[in-house]
């Protein structure tokens, strides 16, 4: 839903707001997400291991976690509040977005007490809610004259109303019936803040590696505002869509089962580790696929997203793999994910991050488009390797590197071989690509999941 809801808005918010709007939203959607996760010091992470491995109930944990947490918040947004009146924007557009990261934050911890639950049926209302609410609000001002959207403000004034509405579908239609199952657990006992404090310390190192990825995600356009003008950051963040459409199709699902899936497989006769290098094959398999189907398509896309946008679809190439480099980073840290050592997330990413904001002001100025895209996939596989190396010696795992290593070239290689076999870009000569690109893929993907080729060594080892 996320992914349809991406493609559908983005055509619809260009036309609604022009390049000039349309970019100025593309710089304050990061600062949004930034500030939304920031305000919680970490909690949204606490409370799945509060659930999880505490056992403790959710219902009566996010309510507690909840009062704990509006002390900072509320402080937050008041420095918040003084900083954005010595910038550009109108007190009109402060207001909505102070708002919008009120309501995003408090979103994000409901939808967390959901993930940590199991309660699927909620957190999928909260987001096809609040996906379809804004998505038909876009239709309405394109098609009738009923409303009117052709400002920043109008944008972050109907996402406020939009998540609102996301969070009251929940609610209604959740009940606090999870709780049984945690009856045992007396939270009466713990203070609020008791919870919160503890909270804040398993959170906090695993927030500040999520702000320290967001760096890597989005200073990229920022510099390049720095260096040229709206119309071109456009143009960067309408490829960066496309190649993003990897991950609310595979990265998001993935992620969401992988916290506590992880956590229930350390319990395995090996600990797991049959099961973790296992999952990284398999999750290549499919970024590749999926990735090498979505290339194909980025010329149509673009025009029809966006027809005025040049098809620089090697600029797109570059993009969907930084997003493959981003996504095996999930399958590939195991060890840092223990309790006590989450802390060591943040030296991988930070890494990462030092590099792309260095090889964006390098390459940028020269380069442009072409510098923000490859600073972002070096950036991405810079980190994946720092957070593989530092996962590794906390908790061995005997991942199929090598293997990985030659799918991933072959899979490019015959990707650009197609691509430059069949010139013709329209939508039936892709879909033409795309058989080829997948009956090409079937043996190396059999080679490489085999349990001969997959298992061998890590048997030989123990």
């Amino acid at each position: 839903m996320a992914s349809v809801v991406t493609f559908v808005s983005l055509p619809l918010l260009i036309r609604l707001l022009g390049s000039v709007q349309f970019g100025k939203w593309s710089l304050v959607e990061p600062l949004q997400l930034l500030l939304s996760q920031s305000i919680l010091l970490g909690i949204d992470y606490g409370i799945i291991k509060h659930i999880n491995l505490n056992k403790l109930p959710p219902n009566d944990t996010l309510s507690k976690l909840l009062m704990a947490s509006h002390p900072f918040i509320f402080a937050s947004l008041f420095v918040t509040f003084l900083f954005l009146k010595t910038t550009s924007f109108s007190l009109h557009e402060i207001f909505w977005l102070l708002l919008l990261i009120y309501i995003e934050s408090v979103l994000i911890l409901i939808m967390s007490s959901y993930r940590a639950a199991n309660l699927v049926r909620g957190y999928a209302l909260v987001a096809i809610a609040k996906a379809l609410i804004f998505l038909a609000v876009l239709f309405i001002a394109i098609f009738t004259d009923y409303l009117v959207i052709d400002s920043l403000g109008e944008v972050l004034k109907w996402r406020c109303i939009s998540a609102v509405l996301g969070i009251g579908v929940s609610l209604f239609i959740v009940t606090p019936s999870a709780d049984t199952y945690f009856a045992n657990n007396n939270i009466e006992k713990i203070r609020c803040w008791q919870l919160y404090k503890n909270a804040v310390a398993y959170g906090l190192p695993l927030l500040i590696t999520g702000l320290l990825t967001m760096i890597v995600e989005y200073a990229d356009r920022y510099i390049l505002k720095s260096y040229f003008d709206y119309n071109t950051l456009t143009q960067y963040v309408v490829y960066l869509k496309i190649a993003s459409f990897l991950k609310p199709l595979i990265l998001t699902p993935f992620a969401l089962w992988w916290v506590t899936e992880r956590f229930r497989r350390m319990e395995d006769p090996d600990g797991g580790k049959a099961f973790f290098r296992n999952t990284a094959v398999w999750l290549l398999v499919t970024y590749i696929i999926a990735g090498g189907i979505l290339w194909f398509f980025s010329p149509w896309l673009i025009s029809l997203i966006a027809p005025g946008i040049p098809c620089r679809t090697g600029i797109v190439l570059i993009l969907i793999v930084s997003v493959i480099f981003m996504g095996m980073a999930y399958p590939m840290n195991i060890g840092l994910l223990n309790d006590g050592k989450t802390h060591l997330n943040i030296y991988g990413i930070l890494g990462g991050a030092i590099l792309h904001i260095l090889l964006c002001f390098i390459l940028i100025p020269t380069f442009g488009i072409l510098g923000a895209s490859v600073a972002t996939m070096l950036s991405y596989l810079a980190y994946v390797l720092l957070i593989n190396m530092i996962s590794q010696r906390i908790y061995r795992v005997p991942f199929a590197y090598f293997r990985m290593f030659i799918y991933f070239s072959v899979a490019i290689g015959g990707l650009l071989i197609i691509d430059l076999a069949i010139m013709n870009n329209g939508f039936v000569a892709s879909a033409g690509k795309v058989v080829c690109f997948v009956v090409l893929l079937i043996w190396p993907t059999k080679l490489i999941t085999s349990n001969r080729l997959a298992f061998g060594s890590f048997k030989e080892n123990n």
